[in-house]
């Protein structure tokens, strides 16, 4: 008699031993999804803002900022005094007043 009802039965057992398939769904199309996201966030953030914007741009910028503050610098006492003088002059315009 229970073997008529297990014959009879048997999708339904094995749907529920399959756990309505949420086992394969878990196992292979969530993890897929989940590192693609993880790959796009890492390309895009790590990499191009991260990397390339914040540690490669800033060192880009220092270098090119000292490329040409380093043509100011001549060695010469007198352009050194000439800029102090200068600079003075401009504060003294900017905080005197007249």
């Amino acid at each position: 008699m229970f073997d008529n009802i297990f014959i009879k039965l048997s999708s339904v057992r094995n749907i529920l031993l399959n756990e309505y398939g949420f086992n394969k769904l878990s196992n292979l199309y969530v993890p897929r999804f989940i590192q693609n996201i993880s790959n796009f966030l890492w390309k895009k953030s790590d990499v191009k803002v991260i990397d390339n914007m914040l540690i490669n741009g800033s060192a880009n910028i220092v270098s090119s900022l000292s490329s040409k503050i380093r043509l100011l610098q001549t060695g010469y006492i007198y352009h050194y005094a000439f800029t102090m003088i200068i600079g003075l002059l401009f504060f003294l315009i900017i905080f005197y007043d007249f």
